[in-house]
């Protein structure tokens, strides 16, 4: 089970938590990092997240290991706009779908984790955020 709980010491910043039901812990997984949404990815221990303060930065964390990583960096061109990943496969890849500033606005995109390849699927002009 995951969540984003705001601090209470740093008002609107979001964290990402997770309860383990196996073991009836909670772990914060991120501090002050401003969690605008996040994704299950490929199985129990894999959770993708958008986070920054200026720019969203697409990241990953296996939660078996705290292995973390960022999948794009806020300032890369078609990087998420503010928006939640979503786990999604497209053609039999894995991927994740997220919104994302396009030349005439708001593009709905998906990624191919393996490659890193980016494709448009719609654009979102006019369309209030998704969530």
């Amino acid at each position: 089970l995951a969540w984003l709980s705001e601090n209470p010491a740093r008002p609107g910043l979001r964290d990402l938590c997770v309860f383990d039901l196996a073991r009836g812990t909670v772990q914060r997984v991120t501090q002050n990092a401003n969690v605008q949404g996040f994704a299950w990815g490929g199985g129990a221990d894999r959770i993708f997240y958008s986070s920054g303060i200026n720019a969203m930065d697409l990241n990953m964390i296996h939660l078996d290991s705290a292995y973390q990583r960022k999948v794009m960096e806020g300032s890369e061109a078609g990087a998420p706009d503010e928006l939640s990943p979503f786990w999604f496969a497209i053609e039999g890849k894995s991927g994740l779908v997220f919104e994302a500033a396009g030349p005439a606005g708001s593009e709905l995109r998906w990624i191919d984790l393996t490659t890193g390849a980016q494709r448009t699927l719609v654009g979102l002009a006019g369309w209030n955020r998704l969530f």
